[in-house]
């Protein structure tokens, strides 16, 4: 049977907390999220962006459970290829898998989860082991339950034969790349050495640690301020190699949810003005959330465009970043799901509307 504990908690009525219970109830979550995503998959919609907005509708998802629900999600669409076949027929198997294949952490949650499906020990135990690169064992486990599969089911199959070694780095799970400033670097890595989190300085940017696990950033003060962003080390580059300067008027044509145009006014110290214009309509509500943030990116000026007539600007920009529609093949890493989007037509689309943008 399964052990009971006694609620100690003298805010909390006096009751007995069965964990097979409450196990069952966060892998019904799981499903019941991804369910959802998968629905947001199929209208050809990024997931990061709407997990993100779903967790802040829903507060009742503790940071295990985000935490949980993230990592099966994410690993589901890193995997896509291998275990689509696996979710028609048993979908609490191939969340699970999910979960193994990415060398989650096999908790408790994990385990009961692994004794309630049909998967076997030694199986799991290698999944759960072997590394990243080891893509030849784990295709060889995962065709006991899918049937026959290659590692070349792990993208979009009009791209070819891609070289292995390309694979198994889009199969890799990224660090996490956290832009800071001077002012907030110390607090932050205070804030990191207090939880346990390690993390690593890049070589040429100091004020961008890598994180070697993820973080809710929203236990910090200095996210919450808006003085510390998520963002990719590629993206953090483009900032510094446009290098600008105070009173500078710049035009982010292609703004996305912001991450670039926050960078921009960040290291304008908010001085000057950064038009920031975005066809799509959800990257740009997110990116008024984000300059909503902090006072400091009231420099940026979120525009809605038609992408065909030149905006009315109030003043003629002197600096244009064109960060311009593309396969987005250097983000598969960190949102899988995006890679399944892209077919021959995608392709054609993206460099006839990059000649028109430029």
């Amino acid at each position: 049977p399964a052990p009971t504990f006694q609620n100690t908690n003298p805010n909390k009525s006096n009751q007995i907390v069965n964990p097979e219970k409450r196990y069952q109830r966060q892998i019904a979550s799981v499903q019941e999220v991804f369910n959802q995503a998968h629905e947001v998959f199929k209208h050809r919609k990024p997931i990061d962006n709407w997990l993100s907005n779903y967790f802040r509708k829903n507060k009742k998802y503790g940071s295990k459970d985000r935490k949980l629900i993230s990592n099966s999600i994410f690993g589901y669409f890193r995997w896509y290829g291998w275990l689509q076949k696996i979710n028609e027929k048993d979908q609490s198997l191939a969340l699970l898998l999910a979960l193994l294949l990415d060398n989650n952490e096999v908790s408790d949650i994990v385990k009961y989860w692994i004794d309630s499906v049909s998967i076997d020990f030694t199986d799991q135990k290698a999944l759960s082991e072997l590394p990243d690169s080891e893509l030849f064992s784990k295709q060889a486990i995962v065709e006991k339950y899918a049937g026959a599969i290659t590692y070349h089911d792990l993208y979009p199959r009009f791209l070819g034969e891609l070289p292995e070694s390309l694979i198994k780095s889009f199969q890799t799970r990224p660090n996490l790349w956290i832009r800071t400033t001077p002012e907030t670097s110390r607090s932050f890595q205070s804030m990191l050495l207090k939880k346990g989190i390690s993390f690593e300085h890049h070589p040429q940017n100091e004020f961008a640690l890598s994180l070697d696990k993820n973080l809710n950033l929203f236990e910090s003060p200095d996210y919450q301020r808006g003085t510390l962003e998520i963002q990719d080390i590629s993206s953090q580059g483009i900032g510094l190699v446009c290098n600008p300067q105070k009173n500078d008027i710049w035009w982010d044509v292609c703004a996305g949810s912001g991450g670039k145009a926050l960078h921009l006014a960040s290291l304008m110290k908010g001085k000057g003005t950064v038009y920031a214009t975005e066809t799509e309509v959800s990257r740009y509500k997110e990116l008024c959330r984000r300059i909503s943030r902090n006072r400091l990116f009231e420099c940026i000026k979120p525009i809605q465009w038609d992408g065909k007539q030149l905006p009315d600007f109030p003043e003629p920009p002197q600096h244009i970043l064109i960060d311009a529609p593309c396969s987005c093949t250097g983000t598969w890493r960190r949102s899988p799901d995006i890679r399944w989007h892209l077919d021959e037509g995608s392709i054609l689309k993206y460099s006839s509307l990059q000649s028109d943008i430029i």
